[in-house]
């Protein structure tokens, strides 16, 4: 009787061995995936409202920066099953105008700074080509887009006065991002892969005012960016660094 029982607990520790062997190799097909890269943003009708104030003002403005193309950042938190994973991720992005008049007597400038977080979930295939000589990944996200716009509006005429307005801005909607990653150099436990994308947006929200407890002194803000949109839409390129926790893990199985 003692003999059965010593060989049932022996065969209970072993199965808990493998258990928590088999939980600890599962941790391990969880890799990060941090990029950096630049972006090209439509921001059509922001760039319309800067130009309905260059031409209307009553000041020789001139718009010297028009929501430029900018660097964005991005990181993943991924499982691998075989040669597919899954995961979530988050990202930042940002640009912005100034539009600007200047002479003897003083200076006026309107700017804004645009910026948004996006929250999403990663689905994603490893691939290879050419016998294996080259491989990279095709990633899909989709998720939550948040926009926020910063304006500053100033008039500083020397000697005489200043006026200023601040003012915020939100927005949510979503979006949809394809992707394709090219490995560059790899390594046992991480790679550097080369990027290139597009951001879908959809969700139609415009921008409005979270807060009326803005600051206003003397306001002369006659164009209100309440019902426009942060159109973040367009390429992107970047460098994508993915790191393991084993070796050899990126190989396709």
């Amino acid at each position: 009787m003692m003999k059965k029982f010593s060989i049932y607990i022996i065969l209970y520790l072993l199965s808990l061995t493998k258990l928590n062997a088999q939980l600890v190799s599962d941790t391990l097909d969880f890799f990060i995936a941090g990029s950096a890269g630049y972006g090209w943003y439509n921001m059509q009708e922001l760039r319309e409202m800067n130009t309905m104030i260059h031409q209307n003002t009553l000041y020789n403005t001139q718009i010297t920066s028009q929501m430029p193309s900018y660097f964005n950042y991005n990181l993943e938190l991924n499982y691998k099953i075989k040669s597919n994973f899954f995961g979530v991720s988050a990202g930042v992005a940002s640009t912005g105008s100034r539009t600007i008049a200047s002479d003897q007597t003083g200076v006026y400038k309107f700017d804004m700074e645009v910026s948004s977080m996006k929250y999403g979930i990663v689905g994603g295939k490893s691939l290879s080509f050419y016998h294996n000589r080259i491989s990279g990944d095709f990633v899909l996200s989709i998720g939550a887009l948040s926009s926020k716009l910063k304006t500053e509006e100033t008039t500083d005429v020397y000697s005489d006065y200043i006026t200023e307005n601040y003012q915020e801005f939100r927005a949510a909607n979503f979006y949809i991002e394809p992707s394709i990653r090219i490995n560059i150099i790899s390594l046992k436990y991480f790679y550097i892969a080369a990027e290139l994308g597009y951001l879908f947006q959809f969700g139609g929200s415009n921008l409005i005012n979270y807060d009326d407890s803005y600051f206003i002194k003397n306001d002369i803000f006659y164009t209100n960016p309440d019902g426009y949109k942060a159109q973040w839409d367009g390429l992107r390129v970047g460098v994508v660094v993915v790191v393991a926790f084993r070796e050899n893990f990126f190989n396709i199985q």
